[in-house]
């Protein structure tokens, strides 16, 4: 059986690093991609991914999200905590007829999205908040009291 020299240990073990590092790296991206499903089921699958922009905060007592949704309505969204995760869903459907000199121009958009958010820690829906306005969606999420560490006082015994 042949020995592993000191080189190939070191490589081995920095490759494995490398490795861990785009697991890692990966990971963190999938919960970053929202899937939109489209109209029409013809659509390319290339086209069916995306990224909604979010930002997480998180203070003392509660968990603030942001997701950029623009030209989107309210009525057209949805909010649910389910489990550890957030889930923002939502259609959209934007029709635009305008006329160019001779010739009328129509756009269309329309699709279905969700977008799942592991939270890092658990969280009361019933106090959950969300509002949308200017294309934001902002919602807050109050942490879950009854799981916070709590001082127990030792007696004399």
């Amino acid at each position: 059986m042949a020995q592993v020299t000191r080189t190939e240990a070191q490589n081995n073990k920095a490759w494995q690093w490398l490795v861990n590092g785009w697991h890692a790296l990966r990971d963190k991206a999938v919960s970053a991609v929202t899937y939109f499903a489209p109209a029409d089921d013809r659509q390319e699958d290339d086209q069916r991914w995306g990224v909604l922009a979010a930002d997480i905060s998180e203070g003392k007592n509660s968990l603030h999200v942001e997701l950029e949704l623009p030209g989107m309505e309210k009525a057209d969204l949805s909010v649910q905590v389910q489990d550890h995760q957030l889930v923002v869903s939502g259609e959209k459907r934007v029709s635009d007829t305008r006329r160019e000199g001779s010739i009328v121009v129509t756009e269309r958009a329309f699709g279905r999205f969700q977008r799942t958010i592991a939270l890092p820690c658990e969280v009361e829906s019933e106090g959950t908040r969300a509002s949308y306005k200017n294309g934001v969606l902002s919602i807050d999420l109050p942490k879950d009291r009854s799981r916070h560490p709590k001082a127990i006082p030792i007696t004399q015994g």
